[in-house]
């Protein structure tokens, strides 16, 4: 079974609508076999969350019902509204940053650290501590060599 397959049979067009359909293209060019990795991707959690972060790929949105129905198109998979304060930091990316650097918003306690790796931008990432503030956040300029064509 194909990748593209396993997404259209489970109801995901989302996924193939968002750059889904390079991935697989990148699979095909690199000569590596789909079906060896769609255990190991459905295996991944969708989010990871402790008493004082949540750490998701879009975040929790005021607009979801369940956050956690993948397909949905405000799932932590794919929302890009406005997103809720749940409470506790939530780490995410999915859209990237207009300033090409982490972005706060203080509303929603949200820190997105999209900062546009495929732009190409910079990757970023944020160390925090055990109760959620955040320590230091890691920018590295995106090279060259890492952007595919």
């Amino acid at each position: 079974m194909s990748l593209k397959l396993l997404y259209l049979e489970e109801g995901n067009e989302n996924w193939l609508k968002q750059c889904g359909q390079e991935t697989l293209n990148q699979f095909k060019r690199k000569s590596l076999d789909l079906v060896h990795y769609i255990s190991w991707l459905k295996s991944l959690p969708l989010y990871y969350e402790t008493d004082h972060a949540f750490i998701s790929h879009a975040g929790i949105s005021f607009a979801a019902e369940n956050p956690f129905e993948e397909s949905h198109p405000e799932s932590v998979l794919w929302n890009r509204g406005q997103l809720k304060n749940i409470g506790k930091l939530q780490i995410i990316g999915h859209t990237p940053c207009k300033s090409g650097r982490a972005e706060f918003d203080s509303v929603s306690n949200t820190l997105n650290i999209d900062t546009g790796v495929y732009l190409p931008k910079a990757l970023t990432a944020v160390k925090i501590n055990d109760e959620g503030k955040i320590d230091e956040i890691i920018l590295v300029p995106t090279l060259s060599v890492d952007v595919t064509a």
